[in-house]
């Protein structure tokens, strides 16, 4: 039997009288492999950020269950030039409660970046280590956002590996958003249209 974490009800998003998305219904249990898919603008990083909190939904409701030990990978992100961190540094500053430094190293295969300066990585490189970096934080959910935007076609595959190798080890949910309509389905148990 599995496990019910989050809870989404009705789910609506309005931008002054503009609709973003309405009536959005569905539940995340432990093991599932859930992709939100539409098009640009549709709403699904919304619907993200609404269900972390960082944003406010204009009606339905979002329940949670557990613990609420969540970790999202943005679309974007911007290392600040000035900061000089190290792969390893910048991982160093993760409270690693969902596996260890080494552990989440290992799985996202960047050992051979740790040295560098995060300013210094490539779009793929930078996304291998934002994956390691969220890897340590959420032991129920891991929301993705546009993962594999930045990645050549045998990086896409090895990273859709990776993100279900790791669902396999730690039994945490996949929460992932794409405009990817030629996604293999197959791959969730779960898919939420936009």
């Amino acid at each position: 039997m599995t496990k019910k974490i989050l809870s989404v009800q009705n789910l609506s998003l309005f931008f002054d009288k503009r609709k973003i998305f309405s009536d959005v219904s569905f539940d995340i249990e432990r093991s599932d492999k859930i992709a939100i898919l539409g098009p640009n603008g549709s709403g699904k990083t919304s619907i993200i950020k609404i269900l972390l909190g960082f944003q406010k939904q204009s009606s339905g409701n979002v329940l949670h269950f557990g613990e609420k030990s969540y970790s999202y990978l943005p679309q974007y992100f911007h290392a600040i030039e000035s900061m000089n961190l190290t792969v390893l540094n910048f991982l160093q500053f993760t409270n690693a409660i969902a596996m260890s430094l080494d552990d989440s190293i290992n799985l996202t295969k960047i050992s051979h970046l740790l040295k560098y300066d995060l300013n210094s990585l490539s779009g793929g490189e930078l996304r291998k280590v934002l994956m390691a970096k969220t890897l340590l934080s959420g032991k129920e959910i891991i929301f993705l956002d546009e993962p594999t935007c930045w990645l050549d076609s045998e990086s896409q595959k090895e990273f859709y590996q990776l993100i279900f190798n790791l669902q396999d080890k730690t039994n945490c949910a996949i929460v992932f958003i794409t405009h990817d309509f030629n996604l293999n389905k197959k791959l969730f148990t779960k898919i939420v249209s936009f």
